[in-house]
């Protein structure tokens, strides 16, 4: 069984960063979300927040991957583009 891509800027979405944040919160979607729905959430927490939004795929830009079939292995793959 393949990974899916471990190409970081694929999983986590920035949408305001904030180089001079103190902490770095990453959240997950929930089923059938998407990492979109944390962008208000990013804009007002702005500054000190550093605010990752995982996009799995099958979702908005993503769409065109299959879906997740394995959790832990989503699991490992999205720790591994967390590390990069």
């Amino acid at each position: 069984m393949t990974s899916l891509s471990l190409d970081s800027d694929l999983w986590c979405r920035r949408f305001h960063p904030s180089p001079t944040a103190t902490r770095r919160l990453v959240c997950f979607p929930h089923a059938g979300g998407s990492a979109s729905f944390y962008f208000p959430v990013s804009a007002a927490l702005r500054g000190p927040v550093d605010l990752l939004a995982v996009q799995y795929p099958g979702r908005q830009d993503r769409r065109e991957e299959p879906g997740v079939q394995d959790l832990h292995r989503m699991a490992d793959d999205v720790t591994e583009a967390l590390r990069r």
